[in-house]
């Protein structure tokens, strides 16, 4: 039988034609040994149970999994009291030529590499006749496999990995260590996000001596560049070629091998924006290709650092999960949605103006003091802007009238939606600014535009330099804390509205962004005990009540949500206030009244797929299935709909997803849930939600899989008690393990 070593699946295969007879990877490039019978893929003598000692040094914690190379174990180095990947080779093949000296040469060219991005070798050494190799341990996936769940990435996180293997690839450079097996099963992406190139096996040090051995390629053909397949002498752009092969496949979902380079095909499919650094990175001759790794480096995160790019929130920036399990309430079947709480760019005091027009003073200071009083409501604001508008008749070139102007835009923005507001707010803006661009209070406005437009990084320049003129503003370090946030800088976030709290510690809107704050972060009881004290501090804000009862929602306190869900509609009738009261009532029991104050809220806000989801949940239990169905589809079509606006924002992906999945569309379901799950992939309630789509789906074993995702992330035993969709599964032993897992 003739054999070869697939470079792709790591095992000796038979060759059919050109492909690999086990992954289907084309072997063009690979030459057979017809005498080498190929080893067994497990053994006996490389079995060890749980708890065994290894070479005197390694304790055995579990079998990770086997191929033609052997077997990886997840062990403890009690040497260096560490876990370890222990990589355990057959015997046959460190019979082979040179294959000893190729693993010694890995881990000698390894560890002349010191990088975060690269995997650290530990030792190798020979026990009893056994080759092994020690590493670093990652809790994580390959690229390979992550792409396999994902199809393709979105941009920023796709620029993201890609930057950090340029990283990876320049320390190694600067060795004069050329990888040549640069490709998605040799890039590891930890569970915190973080990138890490390894298996340098096939590295080469730039001058040094070949070694080869019959039926091992150097390097894998898909990712191998044009020079690498022409079998001549490579330098270190033929790591840069592979980079771009991954980076293409990244975001395209296909590795469109065996096309070479770019067509026209791919670049109409491409962000104009990322095409050109594709092109240098693709380039067929090295010598019109980028030329270092660093050049690379700089191209990657100057696209980044492009707001047509970095509005994403990515995977690697997903906000910390709280010590311990937390008691989660998801939007999932049977289980209605809660509304998320209400924000606003609440207003604080400006630093006093300096002098203008005594009319105009007036007229502003009254502007300003609508603006923090009674900024909630759309009358409070337009009350704001007529009195903005009179200072300017006074002060037409008083850029801090102007920049208070733009602020009462953009709240009137925030709370309708209203696109000629955000034209008033953005020309507002741009004439404060050209009146004066140094002003905190213009910069502050700027930024507050910027947060609107998803560009974080663009507000928290502009607030740098307001903080550089008035390190003591308060309403400055909480956009501060806004944008840092938006950035998924959580702990500097923190630091940012603290430094604020210290500064106006009984200011109502401080409060409220701590508040905000931790609700984002999950931390449910800590956002109550600020919503109630911001309650305290201004008994007449319907938003601050409206937020106490949703973060009690959020601790299954349902009892104690009603009554501050009902004085918030005291104060103002809201959609997401109405929505929350009947989700109470809904879980309460009480489905007909639920069902009257759903409606309520689909009258004020009929465009919000929530509440027509919601909405039937609650016809289900009124036993009103095709009502149901109906609500169902009306939300499902909401829910493209933001999509289409917001395509990289979990919550939205992970809604579509639930209501396609209701309505009875599974193309659209699993896609969406997909797309959820690869925007943020540690969130417990996007792992429930599509468990619970693939069980109303009839996708049971599927199901389990997410659903222990779940649990792992912080699910509950109430949280799958609360969704009648897994009644069925309650005989399943995997079912009821779960539950038990659960806390």
């Amino acid at each position: 039988m003739t054999t070869v070593f697939c470079p792709n699946c790591s095992d000796f295969v038979a060759r059919e034609g050109h492909l690999c007879s086990r992954c289907g990877d084309d072997l063009t490039s690979t030459s057979p040994d017809e005498d080498f019978e190929a080893p067994a893929s497990s053994g006996s003598h490389l079995e060890f149970p749980t708890g065994a000692t290894f070479a005197d040094r390694y304790t055995i914690i579990e079998r990770i999994g086997a191929g033609g190379m052997g077997i990886v174990y997840k062990a403890i180095d009690t040497m260096l009291d560490a876990e370890v990947a222990l990589k355990v080779i057959q015997p046959a093949l460190s019979q082979m030529p040179g294959f000893i000296e190729r693993f010694r040469r890995e881990v000698r060219v390894t560890r002349q590499i010191t990088h975060p991005n690269i995997c650290r070798f530990h030792d190798i050494g020979d026990e009893r006749g056994i080759l092994y190799v020690s590493m670093e341990w990652i809790e994580g996936e390959t690229l390979r496999e992550l792409l396999g769940k994902t199809g393709m990435l979105r941009e920023a996180r796709a620029l993201e990995i890609a930057e950090k293997i340029a990283l990876a690839l320049e320390a190694a450079h600067y060795k004069n260590i050329i990888h040549r097996d640069l490709k998605p099963a040799n890039v590891m992406v930890d569970r915190r996000g973080n990138v890490l190139v390894l298996d340098f096996g096939l590295a080469l040090e730039r001058g040094a001596e070949e070694i080869t051995e019959a039926g091992v390629v150097m390097g894998t053909p898909a990712y191998m560049s044009p020079e690498q397949k022409r079998r001549e002498t490579l330098d270190l752009r033929t790591d840069l070629y592979a980079l771009g092969l991954i980076l293409r496949e990244m975001l395209t979902g296909t590795r469109l091998d065996p096309v070479p380079g770019m067509t026209p095909a791919i670049r109409s499919a491409l962000n104009p924006l990322v095409v050109p650094v594709l092109d240098s990175l693709l380039a067929e001759r090295p010598e019109d290709r980028c030329p270092s790794a660093a050049e690379a480096r700089k191209m990657l995160r100057s696209l980044l650092n492009n707001p047509a790019i970095s509005t994403v929130i990515t995977m690697a920036k997903v906000a910390p999960k709280n010590r311990g399990r937390r008691r989660l309430v998801f939007s999932a079947v049977g289980l209605a949605a809660i509304s998320l709480a209400v924000t606003m760019w609440i207003v604080l005091k400006p630093t006093p103006p300096p002098s203008m027009h005594p009319e105009a003073q007036r007229f502003y200071d009254q502007g300003i003091e609508f603006l923090v009083e009674q900024g909630e409501t759309e009358e409070g604001i337009s009350a704001a802007i007529v009195q903005l508008n009179r200072a300017r008749d006074y002060e037409p070139d008083s850029p801090l009238v102007w920049a208070g102007l733009g602020r009462a835009h953009w709240l009137r923005y925030r709370l309708t939606g209203s696109a000629a507001s955000r034209n008033l707010a953005e020309g507002a803006v741009r004439t404060a600014h050209q009146l004066d661009p140094t002003l905190p209070a213009v910069l502050n406005v700027r930024a507050m535009g910027f947060l609107e437009e998803g560009q974080f990084k663009a507000a928290e320049r502009e607030l740098e330099k307001s903080l550089d003129s008035e390190p003591d503003a308060a309403a400055t370090w909480v956009l501060m804390g806004s944008a840092r946030q938006s950035l998924g800088e959580w702990s500097a976030a923190r630091d940012a509205f603290e430094r604020a709290e210290e500064l106006e510690p009984d200011n109502y809107a401080v409060v409220m962004y701590l508040g905000l704050y931790h609700e984002k972060l999950g931390a449910y009881p800590e956002a109550a005990v600020y919503y109630e004290k911001a309650a305290a501090l201004k008994p007449n804000s319907a938003i601050a009540w409206s937020n106490l009862g949703a973060a009690q929602l959020y601790s299954s306190k349902i009892d104690d949500a009603v009554p501050f869900l009902l004085r918030s509609l005291k104060l103002a009738d809201r959609a997401s206030t109405r929505s929350n009261l009947a989700t109470a009532y809904y879980y309460l029991g009480r489905y007909d009244d639920a069902e009257e104050h759903y409606r309520r809220a689909i009258e004020l806000q009929p465009d919000h797929a929530v509440h027509w989801g919601n909405l039937g949940d609650d016809l289900l239990k009124l036993e009103r299935d095709e009502e149901a169905r109906d609500a169902y589809r009306q939300a499902a079509k909401l829910a493209e709909d933001a999509v289409q606006r917001e395509p990289l924002e979990p919550g939205a992906q992970s809604a579509l997803a639930l209501y396609c999945a209701k309505a009875g569309d599974e193309a659209c379901a699993l896609e969406a849930g997909r797309a959820a799950f690869e925007l943020r992939p540690e969130d417990a309630g996007v792992a429930f939600n599509n468990a619970v789509v693939r069980c109303v789906l009839g996708l049971d074993n599927a199901c389990l899989e997410w659903l222990e995702r779940a649990v792992n992330l912080g699910a509950t035993r109430s949280n799958i008690a609360g969704a009648p969709e897994f009644e069925r599964l309650t005989d399943d032993p995997r079912f009821r393990a779960l539950v038990e897992l659960a806390s």
